[in-house]
């Protein structure tokens, strides 16, 4: 009898312990100091400022894709077939410290967003945590075409922009064999 709880009881740790080390990130989005909703998959927001709060545990980076392009999205999330060039492409980095408070939107490449350390990361000002569980605001005010070289303040904006968080798995010549998804979600603007 002692035997069996001795073993339920190591049964136990060693599936808290696989817990623990799970890779998981979960985003909100926060406007006006509410946490939005997702319905269907949509996030229905004024046009204005937002916020994303990510809580990241034992991923320290990953890539964002944003575009206005519903069929990409569709892509990306695996609803659609047309080829994804995110997928294809290596991501470009966001300035430290979020200063422009800008969303980099682009068919072609994603951004990449880390949280290394208190002084490296791609987040507002001062997140929480260490590289392995961490707590980051990343404040969005303006929409940054890469395309067409447009910024597009978030007030003046009345559209959807469609976001795909990945954490990207290669191999040894660094070819995508998986885009493990994270989030992702549509923002409609009114």
């Amino acid at each position: 009898m002692k035997r069996i709880g001795l073993s339920i009881l190591l049964l136990f740790f060693v599936q808290i312990s696989s817990w623990a080390q799970e890779e998981n990130l979960q985003v909100e989005v926060i406007q006006k100091g509410k946490v939005i909703p997702m319905d269907n998959g949509i996030i229905n927001l004024k046009s204005d400022a937002f916020t994303f709060e990510i809580t990241s545990n034992n991923i320290e980076g990953f890539l964002i894709g944003a575009t206005y392009d519903k069929d990409l999205y569709r892509s990306a999330i695996g609803e659609a077939d047309l080829e994804v060039p995110w997928f294809n492409s290596f991501a470009i980095a966001d300035e430290n410290h979020n200063p422009n408070k800008e969303l980099i939107i682009s068919d072609e490449v994603p951004t990449y967003w880390f949280y290394k350390n208190a002084i490296e990361h791609r987040f507002d000002s001062a997140p929480k945590g260490n590289a392995e569980e961490w707590v980051g605001q990343r404040t969005i005010e303006v929409l940054n075409n890469l395309s067409s070289y447009e910024t597009v303040p978030l007030s003046k904006f009345k559209d959807t922009v469609y976001v795909y968080f990945y954490s990207p798995v290669y191999d040894e010549q660094y070819n995508l064999t998986e885009a493990i998804i994270l989030y992702h979600a549509a923002l409609k603007f009114k």
